[in-house]
């Protein structure tokens, strides 16, 4: 299955399509090795492999983070409310 890569300016995108997805496509395609502006992407590590620009989170998969962060912390949250519960319904024998 190809990949599809996207780089824009205001003005400006260029679309090519890979059959690997990582820093051997950025390195065929070009654009990254090259590029010396903000690159925002989705905070794959190999992206950070390319020193020469600066890198930005998308506030779309940000977001999608956090509510996984949350979903995973509110589920961690109710088990230790629980746990906390029985223990201290052990110690004062409720």
């Amino acid at each position: 299955m190809q990949k599809l890569y996207v780089a824009s300016t205001e003005k400006l995108t260029y679309y090519a399509f890979h059959e690997k997805r990582g820093v051997q496509a950025d390195k065929e395609i070009g654009i990254l090795p090259e590029f010396n502006g903000t690159a925002m992407h989705d905070h794959w590590k190999p992206y950070y492999t390319f020193k020469d620009c600066t890198h930005a989170e998308c506030n779309a998969h940000n977001l999608k983070y956090f509510v996984i962060f949350t979903t995973i912390m509110v589920k961690f949250g109710r088990k230790i409310w629980s746990y906390s519960q029985k223990i201290c319904g052990e110690y004062t024998g409720n």
